[in-house]
C-alpha cells in the first residue's frame, strides 16, 4: 500500500508525527510504523551500459578551462579509487580537445593548399619549399610569447597560429619573389639578387608586420577572453609575427642561396 501526503516534510521527526487516521483514530505515523531511513540513489544514469555517476561544474573564465581541468585531474590521479572505477574528463575538455585536433588539421590543409598554389606559381618545389621553412618560426613567438604572458595554448591561440600561415608565407613570398626576377629577368647573381631583394622589399615587409601587430595591440591589453576572440589570439599572432617576420628576412634569404648553389653543384658535376 502506498500512502501519499498533501505537504513538504521537511525532517525526520515532522514525518513521525504525521497523523494517520486508522480504526481507533488518529495515531501518530510513529506509532503505527517503523521509520528508517535508507541511502538511494535519486537516478541512475548507464553508458554502454555501465552504471556512472556525473559531477560538473562551470569555470567562470573560458581562457583557465585547461588550467582548472589540469588541477582537476591531479587531485582525481591522487585518490585511491576502488578497483574497477575509472575516471573520464569531458565537458568544455573534450571540446577543447575535439577543436585542437580540427584546427591541426585545418592547418594541414592550408599549409598543403599554399604549397599548391606557390608550386604552380614558380613552377617548381625548391622555392615553395624554402618558403614554407618560414612556418616553423612561427611556434617559436607565438608560444614564447603566451609563456611571457602567463597564458596557455588555448582555442583563440590556435586560431591566431591558423592566421599566420597566411601571414607569414606571404613576407616570404613578397622576397623570394624579388630574388627570383632579379636572378632570372636582371641575370643578377645569386647574392646581388639576394641583397637587391631585401633592401628593395625590407620596408613593406616591416611595414605590413608591423601594422598588423599593432592594431591587435588593443585586443592584447583588453583582457577579453570570450570564446573564439581573446586577448591570447592577439598575444599568439603578435608573438609569432614578430619572430617569423625577423627571422624570414635573416634565415630564408640564406636557406635560398645555400640551396641554389647546392643545386648549381649537382648540375655542373651532371655536366
Amino acid at each position: 500500500m502506498t500512502l501519499s501526503y498533501d505537504r513538504q516534510i521537511t525532517s525526520r521527526e515532522e514525518l513521525e508525527n504525521v497523523q494517520v487516521p486508522t480504526v481507533g483514530g488518529l495515531k501518530k505515523l510513529k506509532d503505527v510504523a517503523d521509520i528508517t531511513q535508507q541511502n538511494a540513489w535519486i537516478q541512475v544514469n548507464h553508458d554502454d551500459g555501465k552504471m556512472y555517476a556525473q559531477i560538473s561544474g562551470t569555470v567562470k573564465k573560458s581562457d583557465e578551462v585547461s588550467a582548472v581541468t589540469k588541477k582537476i585531474e591531479d587531485n582525481i590521479n591522487s585518490l585511491s579509487l576502488p578497483s574497477g572505477v575509472e575516471v573520464t574528463i569531458g565537458g568544455g575538455q573534450q571540446m577543447i580537445a575535439e577543436g585542437f585536433v580540427n584546427l591541426g588539421i585545418a592547418m594541414v590543409v592550408a599549409i598543403g593548399l599554399v604549397f599548391l598554389v606557390m608550386s604552380m606559381t614558380f613552377g617548381g618545389l625548391l622555392t615553395p619549399l624554402i618558403i614554407l621553412s618560414s612556418l616553423l618560426f612561427i611556434p617559436v613567438g607565438a608560444l614564447g610569447a603566451l609563456f611571457v604572458t602567463g597564458q596557455s595554448l588555448s582555442m583563440s591561440g590556435m586560431i591566431g597560429m591558423l592566421m599566420l600561415i597566411g601571414i607569414v608565407v606571404t613576407n616570404a613570398v613578397v622576397l623570394l619573389d624579388r630574388v627570383e626576377k632579379n636572378r632570372k629577368s636582371a641575370g643578377m647573381p645569386i647574392t646581388e639578387a639576394i641583397v637587391e631583394a631585401s633592401k628593395t622589399r625590407l620596408r613593406p615587409i616591416l611595414m605590413t608586420a608591423f601594422a598588423t601587430m599593432l592594431a591587435l595591440v588593443p585586443l592584447a591589453l583588453s583582457g577579453s577572453s570570450t570564446s573564439l576572440i581573446s586577448g591570447g589570439l592577439a598575444i599568439t599572432v603578435i608573438g609569432g609575427l614578430f619572430t617569423s617576420t625577423l627571422l624570414t628576412l635573416i634565415v630564408v634569404p640564406v636557406v635560398y642561396e645555400l640551396a641554389w648553389r647546392k643545386r648549381k653543384t649537382k648540375e655542373a658535376e651532371t655536366f
